[in-house]
């Protein structure tokens, strides 16, 4: 990202200088977006699911809830770039602040700017577009270079702007050529933008690079745009500056299909890590402390590099920051897989960050200064995890020496001495006879006090003084350093070695007893009944219930929905509700599979898109009628979804609604006249991930 260490970590805690230790960085837990002007850790972040950095340190983060694109300067002082909080896609040829975007997933930054002059695009989810923004000499432009708000798939070979996407969501620019790439996730495809010499405009050709468009995850060892993913919701170009052959080369989160896949310069793409089968459970080890061949992943996002030969990627299904180091060692960076008990709890801050609890990890970011590692996730938080220094696992081997360094050069040589000071003048000869001048004339050059004899001026004064010797040649100049030897052979494997430590995390093992509760969530599960309601989910061919269609498409299975029932796949599902992300419709054509997947709740796994969040905003959760009256319930819905929803009074049910929506916006539902009391809203089958009063109303005449 950026070269410039940003002072931003000044601002953390002073528990924060501890090895390794995770910290709140900003956001209260609140889903709102206020505190611009003020320091991080004040301000509140509505679903952030992006983050990038600029040149001079300022972290950018993409607001989904929010419709705002916020910024942390590395002085730590919030702001809005772009966005005024209305989900639409208006602006295009103003300045990003008056501009409007429309659910915001990815933001990334063109590598090369400066403090005032960049360039960033954003993904619209819900939008169905990317964004472009120029900032020249600190004033910014807004235009659209793809999709035409509609979600489809078209436009292959030509402009991208009149190009069809659906659900947009990872970014990535290569940093050898300026190509975008795009993670396509309800066509289930990479798509990419050519740039022309490193710049990007709606006239610019998109194509696919990886994908046919089925849900699957097959293909390995042939061409990537032959081979099958299934719903992708991260992309990293791999190349590296200064290397063209590297150009071209990338990383896909794979996230339906559990895995990450690579391809290469050819065009072949191959399993970087994962089985194809989610882990058991988002606190299973899923592999850590061994190497990547072999180990699991659960639901991955967004991916980055580490800097140093590996990546690290947000594990979204297992609730945690994971890395895969250059010599191919897992290891867990922030979370055990345990989610945050609510926003506002402190979930493990001051304490090992191997041990934190996060729910549902959307992005991760690596400082400049190379060893601050964020995130941000569904508890409305930016979390921080500092100084991170290998943990103390056993020392593995020495490395081998490394080779000796060449010999530095010579110094260059010492300045000539300065020039000796000139003689003392010679004694003033004895005053000439008085004779003819002429003789005098010949009396040497310049001789000094000769001048003032009264005869011959300058008669045979003596010779002018013999020029003192001359000084001595200024010492020789050190000589050069000799350059330092090589630096010693990596004993960096050591360090891969020192991971190996890491393993002791995976004593967070133990914390998998508050699995426990997890099976309680199977108490959820057993709603499952309500999904036999199913048939209404039928109505839903709407929804595919979105993407998880394509994971629904394992349900045909059929018996497989038994495992559904299992309760165990429930928790999962809730995390999926934000994968709604598929309810890109045009995965419809597959919406047959879907109701298979509804069938099988199996699909609701497959809706490990907690990533790709459908939200069902609802308002406060309780309220007090204090007499008989009518009541409405006012909520907004981010995508085509069946909500069920429980009016709750005493712990019993007294009204259930379902209702079947095609698309986003705000709805309302008649409660009925309502008697004396206390009441609960309970959204039943779709996660209720982003709560906001400010946007919702329980309204009682």
């Amino acid at each position: 990202m950026a070269a410039t260490v940003i002072a931003a970590t000044a601002l953390l805690p002073a528990s924060a200088t501890a090895s390794n230790t995770v910290v709140t960085f900003a956001g209260t837990g609140v889903a709102s977006s206020t505190g611009d002007g003020q320091q991080s850790p004040t301000a509140t972040i509505n679903a952030a699911t992006g983050l990038a950095m600029l040149s001079d340190g300022t972290i950018l983060i993409a607001e989904f809830g929010g419709n705002r694109i916020r910024a942390i300067s590395s002085g730590g002082v919030t702001s809005t770039l772009m966005g005024t909080g209305t989900a639409t896609s208006t602006g295009d040829g103003g300045t990003p602040a008056a501009a409007t975007v429309n659910g915001p997933r990815d933001v990334v930054v063109v590598p090369g700017g400066t403090g005032s002059t960049y360039t960033y695009y954003v993904s619209e989810l819900t939008g169905q577009r990317i964004r472009k923004v120029s900032v020249v000499a600190g004033t910014g432009t807004v235009s659209t270079i793809a999709g035409t708000g509609t979600a489809g798939f078209s436009g292959d070979g030509g402009a991208a702007s009149s190009a069809q996407l659906s659900n947009p969501t990872g970014l990535s620019v290569d940093a050898v050529t300026g190509d975008l790439y795009i993670a396509d996730t309800a066509n289930n495809r990479i798509r990419k933008i050519t740039a022309t010499a490193g710049v990007i405009t709606g006239s610019s050709t998109i194509t696919t690079v990886a994908g046919n468009g089925t849900a699957g995850s097959s293909g390995d060892g042939g061409t990537a745009i032959a081979a099958a993913i299934n719903g992708p919701q991260g992309v990293l170009a791999t190349a590296a500056v200064g290397n063209a052959a590297t150009a071209g080369t990338f990383l896909i989160a794979d996230t339906a299909g559990q895995r990450i896949r690579q391809v290469d310069a050819a065009g072949t793409i191959t399993t970087y890590i994962g089985t194809g089968t989610a882990c058991a459970s988002a606190t299973a080890s899923c592999g850590d402390g061994g190497l990547r061949v072999g180990a699991g992943v659960r639901s991955p996002i967004n991916i980055i590099s580490d800097g140093a030969g590996g990546i690290y990627w947000a594990d979204s299904g297992a609730n945690r920051i994971r890395r895969v180091n250059a010599a191919g060692w897992v290891s867990p960076v922030i979370g055990a897989g345990a989610t945050c008990g609510t926003s506002t709890d402190r979930c493990g801050d001051g304490g090992p960050a191997e041990f934190a609890a996060i729910t549902t990890t959307y992005d991760v970011l690596l400082g400049a200064d190379g060893t601050t590692i964020y995130e941000v996730d569904a508890n409305n938080r930016m979390r921080a995890r500092v100084v991170d220094t290998p943990p103390s696992g056993s020392t593995g081997p020495a490395g081998a020496t490394g080779p000796t360094g060449a010999t530095g050069a010579t110094g260059a040589t010492g300045a000539t001495g300065a020039t000796g000071a000139t003689g003392a003048q010679g004694p003033t000869g004895p005053t000439g006879p008085t004779g003819a001048q002429g003789a005098q004339g010949a009396v040497g050059p310049a001789g000094a006090a000769g001048a003032d004899g009264a005869t011959g001026p300058q008669g045979a004064t003596g010779a002018q003084g013999a020029a003192g010797p001359t000084g001595p040649t200024g010492a020789t100049g050190p000589q050069g350093p000799v350059g330092s030897a090589g630096a010693q052979g990596a004993a960096g494997t050591t360090g891969s070695q020192g991971v190996a430590g890491d393993q002791g995390a995976a004593g967070t093992a133990g914390a998998q007893g508050a699995t426990g509760p997890q099976g309680a969530a199977g108490s959820q599960g057993a709603t499952g009944p309500q999904g036999s309601t199913g048939t209404q989910g039928a109505t839903g061919t709407q929804g595919a219930t979105g993407q998880t269609g394509p994971q629904g498409a394992a349900g045909t299975q059929g018996a497989a929905g038994a495992d559904g029932a299992s309760g165990l796949a429930g928790p999962d599902g809730p995390a999926g509700a934000q994968g709604a992300t598929g309810p890109a419709g045009p995965a419809g054509a597959n919406g047959q599979n879907g109701q298979n997947g509804s069938e099988g709740q199996v699909g609701a796994q497959g809706t490990r898109g907690p990533e790709m969040p459908l939200l069902v905003t609802l308002p406060a959760s309780r309220v007090r009628v204090r007499q008989a009256r009518k009541a409405t319930l006012r909520f907004f819905v981010s995508g085509p979804a069946n909500v069920t929803l429980r009016l709750v009074r005493r712990d019993r049910t007294v009204k259930t609604i379902r209702r079947s929506y095609k698309g986003a916006g705000r709805r309302q539902v008649s409660l009925g006249r309502l008697k004396r009391g206390r009441y609960r809203v309970v959204l039943v089958g779709v996660r209720d991930t982003f709560t906001s009063a400010d946007r919702s109303i329980l309204v009682v005449r």
